[in-house]
């Protein structure tokens, strides 16, 4: 950049996609920031976000029936603080960072529309995983991924399609649209085999073009990137707020001092007047007096706000110790759960109200998941446990979601 004096003080940064988490969630209808508070209590107990804090972009995709289907992206600060230290210290500014799948959907609407005529999906794949954006019409309706990419395509081929197919399947009885074509994107060379099995198992046109417009398909997300301009229906950007708000701050600061300044300059001058003017001193030394008895008066009566403001920490400290009880108790039941797992693997657990826990498990077998309900139940500390959807992933297992309610006489 330097070496051929280019100005690059506007970078948009594609974050790489095993830095992310993505979700997508129907939710009622409510204010964004009471939609971020639920949301984020969500996604805090995932492992990648054990100590560090979630930075969320939240996208509305649709509503239906009073509830609104939401696309969340998170990613840990302390990822998206490294990168930004990284891109600076190249010399370089930085307005936004977004995903490359969405990046590169932008590139390919701006490069040649008819490909995102109708109703498809574009996969885009990367190093370690793979996003599916479902489209109609050039809008982006619906996004997926799954942690299977080239580098580790070999071994999981017929995974990779199940996931493609099985997600296209969700996608049109959820939306009751059919996906006409597929598009696919992100690396400079496809696995004709993986085409041919793709093409088998789904009975859909996939187009699978070296290049758009002139541009290598593995080079439209930089593309994109270049593009943030453009605007989208999904707007993306993975600034945490109060690094964005900085530069604003770092001006009010400035003025403040500016302002503070003049002031200065002109409590010097009023000063320099007073002491030529006795007079004026006088009269200013009487209304000081009077000041100070107004401050005394004032001090009088802050002495009922300290009472109140002691009273009100009393009531904090009371909170805080209940907060912290009920925290032991969400682990205590959390240590009881996983003990009992035997060769089952809990790959995610949420709770969602007061006295009921979702499992994401996966066992070896059918038996392996009916075994665990059994010493769940048996465990005397849950008065019902429901097995949710089962589903057989291929040569990998089974995976399962498993319902659990809290006995609510239990004391921990």
């Amino acid at each position: 950049v330097r070496e051929n004096r280019l100005k690059a003080g506007d970078v948009t940064f594609g974050i790489p996609e095993e830095e992310v988490t993505i979700k997508i969630g129907t939710y009622p209808k409510m204010p964004r920031e009471d939609l971020r508070k639920i949301l984020l209590d969500e996604i805090s107990s995932y492992k990648i976000f054990e100590n560090d804090y979630p930075v969320l972009n939240i996208v509305k995709l649709g509503e239906e029936n009073g509830r609104e289907r939401i696309l969340l992206v998170s990613i840990p600060r302390k990822r998206v603080v490294r990168w930004i230290n990284i891109i600076r210290k190249a010399g370089l500014g930085l307005s936004r960072i977004e995903l490359n799948p969405v990046s590169c959907f932008r590139a390919i609407k701006f490069l040649n529309k008819k490909n995102l005529t109708g109703s498809g999906a574009l996969v885009f794949l990367n190093t370690f995983k793979t996003t599916l954006i479902f489209f109609k019409d050039e809008d982006i309706l619906f996004l997926r991924e799954f942690d299977i990419g080239i580098e580790n395509m070999e071994d999981n081929e017929e995974q990779w399609v199940n996931e493609v197919s099985n997600t296209i399947s969700y996608y049109s009885r959820a939306e009751k649209k059919i996906v006409e074509k597929m598009l696919i994107s992100g690396v400079e060379k496809i696995p004709e085999t993986l085409l041919s099995s793709l093409s088998d198992k789904l009975g859909i046109k996939i187009e699978n073009e070296d290049q758009i417009k002139g541009v290598p398909i593995h080079l439209l997300a930089p593309i994109g990137l270049s593009l943030s301009r453009l605007g989208d229906r999904i707007n993306i950007n993975l600034i945490p707020r109060d690094i964005i708000e900085r530069p604003k701050d770092e001006l009010k600061t400035f003025f403040l001092g500016l302002f503070i300044f003049i002031v200065g300059v002109l409590i010097i001058s009023l000063s320099t007047y007073l002491i030529n003017s006795q007079k004026t001193t006088d009269m200013a030394i009487r209304g000081t007096k009077d000041n100070l008895k107004r401050i005394e008066r004032s001090l009088e009566d802050l002495k009922g706000v300290e009472k109140e403001y002691k009273r009100l920490s009393d009531e904090l400290k009371k909170l805080k110790d209940v907060t912290g009880e009920f925290e032991s108790i969400k682990l205590s039941l959390i240590s009881k759960i996983d003990s009992l797992k035997g060769d089952v693997v809990i790959v995610g657990i949420s709770m969602d109200k007061e006295n009921h826990i979702n499992l994401n498990v996966v066992g070896n077998r059918f038996q392996s998941i009916f075994s665990y309900r059994k010493r769940l139940i048996e465990s005397g500390y849950f008065s019902d446990v429901r097995i949710g959807r089962m589903e057989k992933r291929g040569g990998k297992g089974v995976a399962s979601t498993i319902e659990i309610e809290i006995k609510g006489e239990k004391g921990d």
